[in-house]
This record gives C-alpha cells, sequence and structure tokens, in this order.
C-alpha cells in the first residue's frame, strides 16, 4: 500500500514536471512567432515609407 502510494506520488510529480516544460515550450514558441510578426510589420511600414517616398517619381512600366 505505501509502495503504491509512493509510485502515484512520483508519477504525479513527473506529470507535472512534464506539464511545466510543455507549458515553457509553448510560451517559447508563441514569444518566437510574437517577434516574426513583429518584423513582418516592420517590413510593411518601411515598404510602405518607401512607396510614398517615390511618389510621381516612379516609372510607368505600361507606357
Amino acid at each position: 500500500m505505501i509502495n503504491q502510494i509512493a509510485s502515484s506520488t512520483t508519477a504525479m510529480q513527473l506529470a507535472q514536471q512534464k506539464t511545466q516544460v510543455a507549458y515553457k515550450v509553448a510560451a517559447k514558441q508563441l514569444d518566437s512567432q510574437r517577434q516574426q510578426g513583429h518584423i513582418a510589420v516592420q517590413l510593411l511600414e518601411a515598404a510602405v515609407k518607401l512607396a510614398s517616398q517615390a511618389g510621381s517619381d516612379t516609372i510607368d512600366v505600361y507606357a
């Protein structure tokens, strides 16, 4: 009976540790995706800025 309780306690602690590791990995992945999204937004903002600076100085490729 005591061995079963000890085994159950050990199994619960191991499951808890695995869950904590899984949460930390998921958090790191979300942080990475958030950073990539931020970089994508910066690139788009830079492209819009360049396009607005070009203004009427663009070449008409359809002429």
